[in-house]
Parts: C-alpha cells; sequence; structure tokens
C-alpha cells in the first residue's frame, strides 16, 4: 500500500516529491513509518543535523518528524534549500528543537 495521508496536509506533498524524484516506493498509514524505508533505500543515508541547521539542508534532504500530541502521525518534509521545504506548507521549518527528527540526504 502506498502512503497515506493521515498525517496532515502536506504528507502527500512531501511524499509525492520523493516519487517524482525516486519512484514509487514508500508506503504505511503515516509520515512516522517511512523512517525504515528510508534507510534501507539505498540512495539516501540518515545523517545527524542540529535543529540549528536544519534551515541549511541541501535541496532533496529528507527530515521525518516523530509523533507528538499536537501531530499525532508525525510530519515529512523535503528541503528545497534555502530553509524552505515541501510538505509542511513550503514555508521555513515551523518545528522546535524539543520535536525528534530523523534526516536523510541522498547519497
Amino acid at each position: 500500500e502506498r502512503a497515506a495521508n493521515n498525517g496532515g496536509s502536506g504528507f502527500e506533498s512531501g511524499v509525492g516529491a520523493i516519487d517524482e524524484t525516486f519512484g514509487p516506493f514508500l508506503y504505511g498509514n503515516a509520515p512516522y513509518m517511512v523512517t525504515r524505508q528510508l534507510n534501507q533505500h539505498p540512495d539516501f543515508r540518515e545523517v545527524k543535523v542540529p535543529y540549528e541547521a536544519l534551515k541549511d539542508l541541501p535541496a532533496g534532504a529528507i527530515t521525518v518528524w516523530g509523533r507528538t500530541l499536537e501531530s499525532p502521525y508525525g510530519e515529512i518534509a523535503v528541503s528545497l534549500g534555502g530553509g524552505r521545504e515541501v510538505g509542511s506548507d513550503a514555508t521555513s521549518t515551523p518545528r522546535d528543537a524539543s520535536h525528534r527528527y530523523r534526516t536523510f540526504v541522498v547519497t
């Protein structure tokens, strides 16, 4: 089953941007579920990025945000570079440093 938009308005945008480039490989019912698939994909590598540096991610980097009370399904965002992303609503990173996240870059 292809990843479904249960986690918010931007999930389909984020997954769509990834699928458009790498072909459809993400599936699941929520954004937080895609980290294992990204870890197993040969074109991605997980990297540790301090929260303050997320705005500096290169275009194509993917950040998967963990579940919170406000966002029980988590979120996924694809960096457009320059502090902008697709997945939330193409704005600057709106989260705070207390939210868990994992970041993946294209190898």
